[in-house]
């Protein structure tokens, strides 16, 4: 059971019994004035003096806060990650109708033929050639990069990550050099076997 289902007391003026916080219409309401009061920058004991409370319901009720804010930006991240899966889905299938598109016309200019091999009428230049200057490598790439954006998004591939030392610091590339040279040589000498 999450802290926001957690029953809390009301006091002895509601007969001593007890709502969950989100439930509470009092609570509710209060956590507006707090929330505006709070970024207004006033202290939580001015704020408790202007809403006839103790400070300690208004640490509780800045931590109710805390707790509905970061619901709040998980629900936008949600929200956000999901459009940009939608949106770079429709950009891949998109893509990917270009590039057949592209292949169609191809084989339309070039060898006369639609899409189902039926014989086409194909109208030459002067010189008798055809050509066909399509896009299809260029739309298969974006097809490509979105698909990686996606994994990107949902975390299935990590970026390229600088390389780092024991120790977590980040190497330079003198140091990932010589320690190159250093590796090979090490090769070298346990491949040429023991020196006799």
């Amino acid at each position: 059971m999450g802290s926001s289902d957690q029953p809390v007391p009301r006091g002895a003026r509601n007969g001593g019994h007890k709502v969950p916080w989100r439930r509470d219409p009092l609570i509710l309401a209060r956590l507006l004035d707090v929330e505006r009061r709070h970024f207004l920058g006033e202290p939580n004991t001015t704020i408790a003096a202007a809403l006839d409370v103790d400070e300690g319901t208004i640490r509780n009720d800045l931590k109710r806060l805390n707790e509905l804010w970061v619901e709040r930006v998980r629900a936008s991240q949600e929200e956000i990650r999901s459009r940009k899966l939608a949106e770079l889905e429709d950009i891949a299938r998109r893509a990917v109708r270009a590039a057949e598109f592209d292949q169609h016309c191809e084989r339309a200019v070039l060898f006369g033929e639609d899409e189902e091999g039926n014989q086409l009428t194909v109208e030459r230049d002067i010189k008798g050639t055809a050509s066909f200057r399509g896009q299809k490598a260029q739309a298969l790439n974006v097809a490509r990069q979105a698909r990686m954006d996606q994994a990107k998004i949902l975390g299935a591939v990590v970026d390229k990550v600088a390389p780092t030392d024991a120790d977590g610091n980040t190497m330079d590339i003198a140091t990932l050099m010589q320690r190159a040279r250093e590796n090979r040589e090490r090769r070298e000498r346990e491949a040429a076997g023991p020196q006799s």
